[in-house]
Formats: C-alpha cells, structure tokens, sequence
C-alpha cells in the first residue's frame, strides 16, 4: 500500500485500515484484481543475507525467495534488517497486521544482542530511560544481560516500537558495537522448532492472543 500498489475500485488506497465489502469492491495490486480468500497467519524464522521486502533494488535475495508460491500474497509485519536473524510474522489479515505494528497497542519484541566486550551497566540503564539520536527518541521497554563471555556479552531487550534499526542504535549511539542480533520473540510468538529460513502457520490459539495483544475479537 505505501509504495501506491493497491487500488480498490480503481482508486489508489495507502491506509491498511480501508474499508471493504467483499463480492462489491474491486480490489487490486499491480492492477491483477485479487478476492479475499482465506486469511492466513505464518511465523518465519528469517536468516541473515535476505532483505524483508517484496522486490529490492539493488537485487539482494528477499524473504519471499525463500517463501513458497502460496505465501507469496502475504504481507511481512514489521520488518528485518539484511544482517538481522529471528521472528518474522506474515500474514493476509491488513486489519492485524496493522494494528501490531502501532505504538498505542505495546506489542512486545524480544530481541537477542551480541555486543563486543563487557557492557557497561550504565548503557542499559540509558537504553531504558530513553536516548535521542537523529532526532529520534529510542527507549527499550527492558534490557538486560543475559551471558557474560570471554569476548562478547549477549543482552536481551525488548522493544514496543519498531523505528528503523532501533535496536542496534541504542548501542551504537553509546559507542558499543553489536556483533550479532536476532528477534527471539514477537508478541509472546517464539521459535521454538523452527530452523533458520523455515516457517510454520500459527495455531488458532496463536492468532487469538495476537488479536486480544491489539484489542480484536478471536478470528
């Protein structure tokens, strides 16, 4: 919708919220008209070297080359820098999908950081109370060290927002260099069984907490 792709009775439509009357509207997207079908909801484990879109301009691999054909029609939530691994959710259901990914509703994600050297404490307490960089304010809701290691220190945090590399920038605008980072956890969603590059449909019961985390009834 925001690059201008999608029309609905032959008018472009940017806003996931839009109104519907299926068997009455004319949906389209790059003017191939699509039918609602039946909503689907995947969690995928996405690995490092793809990028979290549906076509890039410089040719690197995206997420939907590692998709089958059926889950081409889906729509990423959130998204995944090149170098970042972890939780990737995808889905058809716009109404969802947009609500996770507003502020007001404080979906929780779970990110596991890999830093060089030992962390001074005092980075996470500034991580939490909020850091102004580029005229942003980043602010982790949680963050703690989980390992100490010989070379590294590995930190979970938790963010409710979603602004563009929040994460590593919460380190990196305090002179600490992340070595590695993975999303473990998207609202309370984990990767449990799952490898690197593969994907699973949610459980009618992992839908129904996603919908109650944004205020909707169960599907």
């Amino acid at each position: 919708m925001a690059a201008g792709r999608v029309q609905v009775n032959g008018v472009k439509v940017d806003h996931p919220g839009t109104p519907i009357v299926p068997g009455v509207d004319r949906v389209e997207v790059d003017g191939i008209e699509i039918s609602p079908g039946t909503l689907r909801y995947v969690l995928f484990h996405k690995p490092t070297g793809c990028v979290t879109t549906r076509r890039d301009p410089e040719g690197r691999p995206t997420v939907f080359d590692l998709l089958p054909q059926d889950l081409q029609h889906l729509q990423y939530v959130g998204r995944l820098d090149l170098t970042t691994t972890g939780a990737l959710l995808l889905t058809n259901d716009g109404q969802l999908g947009y609500r996770l990914t507003r502020p007001e509703f404080k979906v929780e994600k779970t990110y596991e950081v890999k830093v060089r050297g030992a962390l001074d404490p005092a980075v996470l307490r500034r991580a939490e109370a909020g850091i102004e960089d580029r005229g942003e304010q980043l602010r982790a809701l949680r963050a703690n060290v989980t390992h100490e290691l010989s070379t590294n220190t590995l930190v979970e945090v938790v963010l409710t927002e979603g602004r563009n590399r929040e994460v590593r920038r919460l380190f990196e605008c305090q002179g600490v260099e992340v070595v590695r980072l993975a999303r473990v956890a998207f609202c309370g969603l984990t990767l449990d069984g799952l490898a690197l590059g593969e994907w699973r449909e949610l459980s009618k019961g992992e839908v129904a907490l996603l919908m109650a985390a944004t205020g909707e009834g169960s599907p």
